[in-house]
């Protein structure tokens, strides 16, 4: 890995299994930021003792995602102690029980909106305005001297980004809307050499399917039915993901939307 400076929202699930993955891959600098600041700090802890760059540094810092002045400080914070930010990963995201939609509550949509999609706005904004003001890094390839830009945002969407399922129309519309943030932003920043890229899981091993499974049991070997390689996913295997898209490795893929779903968003039932 050549960018040096990440930052990344949630201490739990994916988002703390990406923090590692930066700490373990070499990474220089780290912050870990979620409404939950002791989470944030064990996160930040864990990520210390897995860091492989004997130079490594982590912050933990509180944010409230759906308040732009609170992700703007974390952006600052961050520009102050390692003068750039190279790398920028949102994984913040809520999720709540069903209902179909003449029997849902109009409060839980409009906060499932206020952080599931103000959220990666917030997001976006933040990283975008310190991004653009950061130089590009010229890296050297195998035969010629490339750039890879002023920097990498990657917000974490959902299979609910691009299948509507039932009962869930408060998750459904704000991951949907991630999406379309991430992809406008893609567009209206390319040129500005800042890479922008959405990557939706499936079924994944976090706290939020946890919960899911406390309410239903069942709902887990029902997830993993609905993929063809017939599992729940790993949070290791999200992150990994997220460090290709970047990383070098990935440096061409730009306005992406990057499934990594075992296959459910594929599947055809019955087949």
């Amino acid at each position: 890995m050549v960018s040096k400076k990440a930052y990344t929202a949630q201490a739990s699930g994916i988002g703390r299994a990406t923090a590692l993955a930066y700490a373990r891959y070499g990474a220089l600098g780290l912050v870990v930021a979620d409404v939950d600041e002791p989470g944030a700090q064990e996160a930040a802890k864990e990520a210390k003792q897995q860091a492989t760059n004997p130079d490594f540094t982590v912050y933990a810092l509180c944010v409230d995602v759906r308040d732009f002045q609170s992700v703007e400080k974390v952006f600052a914070f961050a520009v102050d102690k390692f003068k750039r930010v190279d790398y920028s990963v949102n994984s913040v995201g809520i999720a709540f029980a069903k209902a179909f939609i003449a029997d849902n509550s109009l409060d839980l949509y409009d906060n499932t909106q206020n952080i599931n999609t103000k959220g990666v706005l917030y997001h976006t904004k933040a990283a975008v305005e310190v991004m653009l003001k950061q130089d590009p890094v010229v890296i050297q390839g195998h035969d010629r001297v490339r750039t890879i830009g002023r920097g990498s945002i990657v917000n974490v969407c959902s299979d609910a980004s691009i299948i509507a399922t039932p009962s869930q129309v408060e998750y459904n519309a704000s991951k949907f809307a991630a999406l379309a943030i991430t992809k406008t932003a893609a567009n209206e920043y390319g040129a500005s050499q800042i890479r922008i890229n959405a990557l939706c899981p499936g079924p994944i091993e976090t706290p939020l399917l946890e919960r899911y499974v406390a309410a239903n049991p069942a709902i887990r070997d029902k997830l993993a039915v609905g993929t063809t390689l017939g599992r729940v996913g790993d949070v290791d295997e999200v992150a990994d993901s997220i460090l290709f898209l970047t990383s070098t490795a990935g440096s061409f893929v730009h306005g992406s939307t990057v499934v990594v779903d075992g296959g459910l968003a594929n599947n055809v039932p019955g087949l």
